[in-house]
């Protein structure tokens, strides 16, 4: 089968992605791409979300980074309908107005040294036709203490997508299912890719051993010596 074809407004710009999934709200589109690796702790999948103006030209693209345990966590809330229980609202704070039922703080450093924070939100409000908000920022940022990228100033970038209950759920069902047949198709190279070996200290290198023997020595908690004590 031959691959879709799409034009960018960048003369050089050429470019192959795999798409997930995509979206098309008014004014604006969402779209999920694979960035799925063999290594768990790189496999992610990409979040780009545009804004149109009325002729339909592009006036903001922003994206975010998601790993792929945290989105198939998030996909499985919204599908088991667990997305607002979780957060525990009351009727109450429902019926008030729009509340904020997700967020994630992601970003990394630029090749200038700098800081991008990417934060990805999820909105709802009940009284709304289209209750759900996806929310996409892009702008500087800073580490946090937690080693999340916080913003630090003025977003570069904002893009608002409204969807509805039946539609984010068919996202959340294609997506999960597109990871999943990813992960079992790929499950023995995984294994290998992922497999940690542990080796004796002896064995570590010079300035690894130098570390450890730096190390304060733990001494063992109350209750294990009361149970050496008494065998």
């Amino acid at each position: 089968m031959e691959p879709r074809i799409c034009y960018s407004a960048n003369a050089t710009e050429r470019r192959e992605r795999i798409q997930i999934f995509k979206y098309d709200g008014r004014h604006c589109l969402l779209e999920i791409v694979d960035n799925l690796k063999l290594d768990t702790r790189a496999s992610k999948v990409k979040i780009v979300a545009v804004k149109y103006d009325d002729n339909n030209r592009a006036i903001s693209t922003v994206c975010h980074w998601m790993d792929t345990t945290e989105i198939k966590t998030l996909c499985k809330a919204i599908i088991d309908g667990r997305l607002l229980r979780l957060r525990g609202f009351t009727a109450e704070q429902l019926a008030a107005g729009e509340v904020k039922v997700y967020e994630e703080f992601k970003g990394s450093k630029q090749p200038d040294q700098t800081w991008e924070s990417r934060v990805l939100r999820i909105r709802y409000d009940q009284r709304a036709k289209l209750p759900y908000k996806i929310v996409i920022t892009n702008g500087p940022g800073r580490p946090g203490p937690t080693g999340a990228v916080m913003p630090a100033g003025d977003a570069t970038g904002d893009v608002m997508i409204p969807i509805s209950l039946w539609d984010l759920s068919t996202l959340a069902g294609e997506v999960l299912d597109y990871i999943r047949d990813w992960e079992t198709v790929n499950f023995r190279a995984r294994q290998k890719a992922n497999k940690v070996v542990t080796l004796p200290m002896s064995e570590a290198p010079a300035e690894v051993q130098a570390m450890r023997a730096a190390r304060p020595v733990q001494k063992p908690h109350n209750n294990y010596q009361k149970m050496t004590a008494n065998s």
